[in-house]
């Protein structure tokens, strides 16, 4: 019935059937090894993922309880230091400048303006040359600019003409 040629055949072409079955079980293989790596490199990232998000809010939460008490300390310092502390000021995000600075940032200011002045010893600051001076209100609990003629104008009037015969 068959012949050998037709038996040989049929062998090349079972083998040829064989191999490409073999040949297609290993692409399937492959593939689903390779999805299954892709797979299990997916759910690696994402579990780095979710442990480097974790990571990153206990550090945020660190990171401001660590603010707050640098803030309290800043606080605690400048009090300690009457506002001096450049340091703490900057943490606060005050000026950079304290309040003697900037007081001796206005004195500067009437030297260059060329002002003569000086401080008298009851503290006021006084201009020689001029009819204004600086003088501390205890009233009002600051310091004040006078004009020369308004604080002639306060005085009772037995002040005011020995103030008017010696100006």
């Amino acid at each position: 019935m068959f012949g050998l040629t037709t038996i040989s055949r049929l062998r090349r072409i079972t083998a040829q059937r064989d191999e490409n079955a073999r040949l297609a079980i290993q692409a399937v293989a492959a593939a689903s090894d390779t999805a299954a790596a892709s797979f299990i490199r997916e759910a690696r990232m994402q579990r780095r993922l979710a442990r480097a998000l974790r990571a990153a809010a206990r550090w945020r939460a660190h990171a401001a309880v660590e603010r707050r008490t640098v803030r309290v300390l800043a606080d605690q310092l400048l009090d300690a230091t009457s506002g001096e502390s450049t340091a703490a000021r900057a943490m606060l995000g005050l000026p950079q400048d304290g309040p003697w600075q900037r007081a001796v940032d206005g004195l500067n200011a009437l030297i260059d303006a060329q002002i003569p002045f000086h401080v008298e010893p009851d503290g006021h600051i006084s201009n020689p040359c001029g009819d204004e001076h600086i003088e501390y209100d205890r009233a009002a609990g600051r310091w004040v600019l006078v004009h020369d003629d308004e604080a002639r104008a306060d005085l009772p009037d037995e002040h005011r003409h020995i103030t008017q015969r010696a100006g």
